[in-house]
């Protein structure tokens, strides 16, 4: 993967028949584990890169980190799921835990969903596209 990778190019690595779960793997392999968050500091934040001169992984390195070109729908979508995962990975400094987190991240998250304002304003259509969403978080992805 290059440093001009771009949200533009997901559409040819379905062709080239990756799998999300391929791509999760891909990027755990280059993302360092920033959790919990008391250890940010000791992260290596070009884990995976090592194997480059340290010029070239940080070429590479903002290819994934610093997109200036996201659409605004991606930008929004960025914005929820940082929201969401945020409370489900809380370590007890909110004041209120996310309730259902015995169910998993997408399990608590499709119960919770539907009633969140901020992702859809028609609740009806919100609804019904949740509760259509297949129980197993891959096949979702996949979908």
């Amino acid at each position: 993967m290059t440093a001009s990778l771009k949200y533009k190019e997901i559409p040819r690595m379905a062709q080239e028949n990756v799998t999300m779960h391929d791509l999760a793997k891909k990027a755990f392999n280059k993302i360092p584990p920033f959790w919990p968050l008391q250890n940010l500091i000791a992260i290596n934040p070009l884990q995976g890169f090592e194997h480059l001169p340290v010029e070239e992984a940080i070429k590479v390195g903002s290819a994934y980190f610093e997109q200036s070109d996201w659409p605004d729908e991606i930008l929004l979508i960025n914005t929820e799921i940082i929201k969401w995962l945020g409370v489900y990975f809380d370590e007890g400094q909110a004041t209120i835990r996310m309730p259902l987190r015995q169910h998993g991240l997408y399990g608590a998250w499709r119960l919770l969903a539907p009633y969140d304002r901020n992702l859809h304003k028609n609740i009806k259509e919100k609804i019904e596209f949740i509760a259509k969403l297949p129980a197993n978080p891959e096949q979702a992805v996949s979908e």
